[in-house]
């Protein structure tokens, strides 16, 4: 998963590039867009036709029309593309055609049928759709799931354990401590409460998903005050950040741990011949022993198991532990501008 930061560097470089393109190849749209909204019909009469081997839509390349016209008592003249057989053979010099045109520009038409735009309407839609994408990109960075989540931890204030007050949602900022059940993160074979792998192949056009796995344990989060247990067997999304990148190709084997990983997911480093290696990515990320972490969740007390924990022999053991709450998910992360000590009440 890109950060962020990358995801909006990516979407302004994408804007850019399809506006440039859009500009150069597809100025009209908008012309024409605005000409099928507000125009109106005059008659205009054919000037030339010729053939534009510049631009090629599929296998075939646009005819462009040039036509003159007369509206508001002066004679305007314009051009327009089509790869309409009819039109093209009824485009005949001297010969008489319907134009579009928008009135409050009058320099703005075309041949009904036609396009000011070279490359036509299904080729101006896919111009406007890229034109999207790096917008699209944008927006996604700046609201999506994992990026508003942050947003929202960054404004919470973190309190200290000994001040939770049970049944309230609260953010506790600490050192994360191993539970009875900790995990080793497949390729970099840390020892963790929480992990995620995602890999990736490259392909022709774009790189796809092959595998992403999350696994987690419930663990201790501590901050100088106390500490309490954070249950992950629930609803929980996981921020983790990506530390550990690896790859693998044609002319480079993966690691045995990389081997391992693919295979227990019935995936292979070989392509579809078996001869030479896929081009994957490996990306980790780990919630490591001793690492600071944020959690956002409701406090509960629920009865210790440790007997060590009682106060005195009539009084049960318990323990403070963040679930859920029963509208959203448990939130940890590790990603620092979320775990700053600052953001503490002081105790």
């Amino acid at each position: 998963m890109l950060r962020p930061g990358i995801q909006i560097l990516l979407g302004v470089v994408f804007f850019l590039f399809s506006s440039f393109f859009v500009i150069v190849f597809d100025g009209d749209i908008p012309a024409d867009v605005a000409i099928s909204l507000l125009g109106s019909t005059v008659e205009g009469r054919v000037q030339s036709s010729e053939l534009n081997v510049h631009i090629e839509l599929g296998d075939r390349c646009p005819t462009t029309i040039r036509f003159e016209y007369e509206l508001g008592g002066r004679i305007h003249v314009a051009s327009s593309s089509t790869l309409d057989d009819s039109i093209i053979s009824s485009a005949r010099s001297g010969s008489t055609v319907r134009v579009e045109v928008w009135p409050s520009h009058p320099d703005l038409a075309r041949i009904a049928g036609t396009t000011r735009s070279t490359s036509g309407w299904i080729g101006s839609f896919i111009s406007v759709v890229f034109l999207l994408i790096g917008p699209g990109l944008i927006l996604a960075a700046f609201f999506g799931k994992r990026t508003r989540s942050l947003r929202a931890l960054k404004k919470v204030v973190a309190t200290s354990i000994r001040d939770v007050q049970v049944g309230q949602r609260v953010k506790i900022v600490g050192r994360l401590v191993h539970g009875e059940n900790a995990l080793t993160a497949p390729l970099s074979g840390r020892s963790c409460a929480c992990y995620r792998v995602t890999v990736t192949e490259a392909g022709d056009d774009c790189d796809h998903q092959v595998l992403d796995e999350i696994r987690s344990a419930d663990f201790f989060v501590e901050d100088g005050s106390g500490k309490a247990l954070v249950r992950l067997s629930g609803r929980a999304q996981l921020i983790i950040v990506e530390d550990v990148h690896r790859s693998s190709g044609t002319f480079n084997d993966p690691t045995p741990e990389l081997k391992a990983f693919l295979e227990r997911h019935g995936q292979s480093s070989r392509g579809v011949l078996g001869v030479f290696n896929r081009s994957l990515k490996y990306v980790e990320g780990v919630l490591e022993q001793g690492e600071q972490v944020a959690v956002v969740g409701v406090a509960r007390l629920e009865s210790d198991p440790d007997p060590h924990a009682a106060h005195g022999y009539r009084e049960p053991a318990s323990r403070l532990v963040l679930v859920p709450p029963g509208d959203g998910d448990l939130i940890v992360t590790d990603e620092p501008d979320a775990c700053t000590e600052s953001a503490t009440k002081a105790a």
